[in-house]
């Protein structure tokens, strides 16, 4: 594909985009999408659903889901559903994310084994796919330049039960290299966010050819360290969420020059998604002719927003760095009750299987077994919370009793949809009569699936614990 920057747009609201009308057949249709709300897509949990149950619970409620044909496991919902107030989202039996960005998924194609990178990661999403697509085990290393976005990652880590990611916090610009390297590095660059037009509803802004080589300047320094990290045989994946070619294939040009022989563009476009192929020429430069093979997301082609993803393979022969002894979390500590908890909610035996407990401040966490974090920088957080350290020993965290205790017999807590919704709210409630617990720490059930942990009180009222981050 090649493009000028063309005359201004009449449509106000786009004429920022008129720039890219050489680069869109449909330049009707690529407006009139611009114009339209997104629908909104999520993706089950295949750790406690599939998406044809979420589908049919959904339903119940009136929220019609269709199945995304090209990825597994994701959903359209209508335009405007609030689906983080669903208490399929709050069990974390589903997830949200705008469907275009599920397309790096296929171009990364992280494997169990591999030991990944997401270089710039908040808020988490694609950090839960990669954990995800890794089987729940092994090492994803999530880091952001912004302690703030790291927030919501551990959020999405806790609500989904994933014990195979540590969080870290540095400029990926200079993400220490440890001498083991990564298989898998994903690059979701800061960017200018034109594809995002869908979201705000608002006027795109003018981005001046300063402020873009800024920006630009950055993605290349981030590109660049993602291929030095990478191991030999690995691959990159770069991606944003904007059309300028100065922010893509520019970028990823750039990247090439500066590793000839090193590094080649993967065409890895999904089955059953229209896309458009990589620009191999812009404003009289001349581009690698591989990043035709760099996929670009229009808002008129499957009905997502703008995005744009390049997948990058770094060539065998390419120098690999020895790397040192592996760095192991702790062993679990003594005063780790997993027995006690086994105990008192009637947990199976292997119940913590493939998991070592940590302490880190007053807390204690889960980590899988396998997990290698991070030498340098050190850890914000590794897997997720079990309980505070030295409290009561039967007292699950929230989140790890959403990811071990799906199977108790013992201290389960039986509610309606009214009790459901009360537990979710952190509201109080009498328990059920026909219950013949005891009174303390409990788990609370609605019909299959747990929603997390609470406490009975001798008066038989139930406190809600679910956690007030995640509301």
């Amino acid at each position: 594909m090649t493009g000028q920057a063309p005359a201004a747009d009449p449509d106000r609201r786009l004429a920022a985009l008129a720039r890219y009308r050489a680069l869109v057949e449909d330049w009707d249709a690529f407006c009139a999408a611009a114009h339209r709300p997104l629908p909104v897509c999520i993706w089950a949990n295949p750790a406690r659903a599939d998406a044809e149950t979420v589908a049919a619970l959904l339903a119940e409620d009136g929220v019609p889901a269709t199945p995304v044909g090209w990825v597994d496991g994701a959903l359209r919902l209508p335009t405007g559903t609030r689906v983080g107030h669903h208490w399929t989202y709050r069990a974390g039996l589903c997830h949200t994310q705008e469907e275009a960005a599920l397309i790096t998924d296929p171009l990364l194609a992280a494997r169990p084994g591999d030991r990944v990178l997401d270089l710039c990661a908040g808020p988490g999403n694609k950090t839960a796919r990669i954990a995800l697509a890794l089987g729940n085990r092994g090492t994803v290393i999530a880091n952001d330049i912004d302690p703030h976005r790291l927030a919501p990652v551990e959020a999405v880590v806790s609500r989904l039960g994933l014990v195979n990611v540590s969080a870290t916090c540095v400029d990926g610009r200079r993400f220490p290299d440890d001498g083991r390297g990564f298989d898998r590095v994903l690059v979701d660059a800061p960017c200018s966010g034109e594809g995002t037009v869908r979201k705000s509803g608002q006027a795109v802004r003018t981005i001046t050819s300063e402020t873009r080589a800024r920006i630009a300047a950055r993605q290349v320094e981030l590109l660049a360290r993602a291929v030095a990290l990478c191991r030999p045989g690995g691959r990159i994946v770069y991606a944003t969420c904007t059309f300028a070619p100065e922010e893509n294939e520019l970028v990823v040009d750039t990247v090439l020059r500066r590793w000839p022989g090193v590094l080649r563009v993967v065409a890895a476009a999904p089955a059953g998604l229209a896309t458009r192929p990589g620009v191999t020429a812009w404003t009289g430069r001349q581009l690698d002719p591989g990043l035709a093979g760099a996929v670009r997301l229009l808002p008129q082609l499957a009905d997502t927003g703008g995005f744009f993803a390049c997948a990058l393979e770094r060539a065998d022969g390419a120098e690999a760095a020895s790397a040192p002894p592996v760095a192991r979390p702790p062993g679990p500590p003594v005063d780790a009750p997993l027995a006690a908890w086994s105990r008192h909610f009637g947990l199976p035996d292997n119940a913590f299987a493939g998991v070592v407990v940590i302490a880190r401040g007053g807390r204690l966490r889960a980590v899988a077994a396998d997990h290698e974090p991070p030498t340098e920088p050190a850890p914000v957080f590794s897997g997720l919370e079990l309980a505070r350290r030295g409290g009561a020993a039967p007292k699950l965290a929230t989140a790890a009793s959403l990811a071990f205790a799906q199977a108790a017999r013992h201290q389960v807590v039986a509610v309606d949809s009214t009790g459901r919704d009360a537990f979710l709210t952190r509201g109080s409630q009498k328990v059920n009569a026909a219950w013949t617990g005891r009174p303390g720490a409990v788990l609370v059930r609605y019909r299959e699936w747990l929603l997390g942990g609470g406490l009975v009180r001798d008066d038989r009222r139930l406190d809600s614990l679910f956690p007030r981050v995640w509301l």
